[in-house]
């Protein structure tokens, strides 16, 4: 017998609880707390039924819902919870974080159905470093770089960040954002040469809702990404670079229909964002692929979970 929407939600929101215990054990709270009343508590799941439920990743949009009325300032008692005044205070249990956010789950209800259709925007300026490392091993020296689900672009700046691995650095040296990565040094001189990205539903980095909301896909506890948010958002607005609104497969076959300047290795790059895509989309989005890697050098970077709700794998496919 196959799971319930609410079954598969809850499922889903205990292993995003899991990996956020010891980093964010607040947050985490909310989310286990959410996943037991999904299949135990009648109002909330009768609310979230399963015409919502069935979503992808519903139960992660919900609480992102719920963090952004935090943000907002519309539950102090629960922002209190989730970002103290006095972060030397002894912890909120369990239960009293999951209390004010039931209660929110309950009063904001209209608000958190219509989070429901947002966009999953979990675009984090380090996961550039998965694309760094992947360009690494091409070992290419120009390249044009076409991000699919690109969100507000901050990966497509990842030139403008400094990278620190084993005895070698790269990127920008005087960027206000230094990350530690692991894997093999890239080319010395690795030069984006092009850089573009689409979104169903681009940030602009401007937008002061936008921004809010790519604040609370992030867990309250974790300070040091959003201090890192911010700083990327501050050089996206300085050196801005054009997310296109658009789906995937119909602005990557606009982009690969360009044949780039010689000398220039294209590389198709998306992280954690594959299984948003119907799969129509993503079995056109291989032909042309396949296709265009017989026109020019190509190449597919790809950090995406082999299955839905595991942790990603970096893949490299090239098909020229």
């Amino acid at each position: 017998m196959s799971a319930s929407p609410q079954e598969t939600a809850s499922a889903e929101l205990q292993r995003f609880a899991a990996g956020l215990s010891f980093v964010a054990p607040r947050s985490a709270s909310v989310l286990r707390g959410l996943a037991d009343a999904l299949r135990t508590d009648p109002d909330i799941a009768c609310t979230f039924g399963d015409h919502v439920m069935g979503l992808p990743a519903a139960g992660i949009r919900l609480v992102a819902g719920l963090h952004d009325l935090v943000l907002t300032g519309e539950l102090p008692a629960l922002r209190e919870v989730m970002y103290p005044t006095d972060p030397d205070a002894a912890p909120p249990s369990p239960e009293t974080a999951w209390r004010l956010a039931r209660q929110a789950f309950r009063e904001h209800a209209e608000y958190l159905q219509a989070a429901l259709e947002w966009q999953v925007q979990q675009h984090t300026p380090d996961r550039a470093g998965m694309l760094l490392r992947g360009l690494a091993m091409l070992r290419q020296r120009r390249v044009r770089l076409l991000e699919l689900g690109s969100c507000a672009g901050l990966t497509l700046l990842l030139d403008r960040y400094r990278w620190r691995g084993s005895g070698w650095t790269w990127g920008a040296a005087d960027s206000p954002l230094e990350f530690t990565v692991a894997g093999p040094p890239p080319t010395a001189d690795l030069t984006i040469a092009e850089r573009a990205g689409c979104d169903i539903a681009p940030v602009d980095p401007n937008d002061p809702v936008g921004v809010r909301r790519l604040h609370a896909f992030i867990a309250a506890e974790l300070t040091a990404t959003h201090s890192q948010l911010d700083a990327a958002l501050a050089l996206a607005r300085s050196a801005p670079t054009r997310v296109a609104r658009a789906s995937a497969g119909i602005w990557l076959r606009e982009q690969l229909a360009r044949t780039p300047d010689p000398g220039v290795h294209t590389v198709v790059w998306h992280s954690q964002v594959w299984h948003l895509l119907d799969p129509t989309e993503q079995e056109d989005i291989r032909g042309m692929l396949v296709e265009a890697g017989d026109r020019f050098a190509l190449s597919r970077i790809s950090w995406e979970p082999l299955r839905v709700g595991h942790r990603p794998t970096l893949c490299i496919e090239e098909f020229s």
